[in-house]
């Protein structure tokens, strides 16, 4: 892609840039919202970007809720680094020789902290979500 900035064409920056807009739990489901950003590797201009959403289940035993609905409590910010990796293999699981072929995904690896309201234990859930790279959308 040609950067406006810089008339150049450019790679991206790695790792993509990450912002997290939202966090929400129904019932035992984490949801998380968030921006993945890819910038210009020489002058970090916004090229594309994409609004993902992750959900991950709240894995957690309490004896204390019991026959109760499930109350959890998201601590603070979840935190989100980016993460960028590209198929190697095709849908029948053989290696792609040439990288002109092989698919790039961009995404993020998300990190939250919650608290179960019963028992007041802090709960970390790990997810994931990425996109392909194709599917961002120009920002310039």
């Amino acid at each position: 892609m040609r950067c406006p900035d810089c008339s150049k064409f450019v790679s991206y920056e790695d790792p993509p840039t990450v912002e997290v807009n939202d966090s929400s739990i129904d019932g035992k489901t984490l949801t998380v919202e968030l921006r993945v950003t890819l910038l210009c590797a020489d002058c970090s201009t916004q090229l594309k970007g994409a609004d993902l959403t992750a959900e991950a289940e709240i894995e957690h035993e309490c004896d204390e809720g019991k026959g109760k609905e499930p109350d959890f409590e998201v601590d603070g910010d979840p935190s989100a680094d980016g993460t960028s990796r590209q198929q190697t293999t095709d849908k029948r699981g053989k290696p792609i020789k040439s990288a002109r072929y092989m698919k790039t995904f961009y995404g993020a690896e998300i990190t939250a902290s919650v608290t179960c309201q019963h028992c007041e234990e802090d709960v970390e859930v790990t997810m994931t979500a990425e996109e392909q790279a194709s599917a961002f959308d120009e920002s310039v």
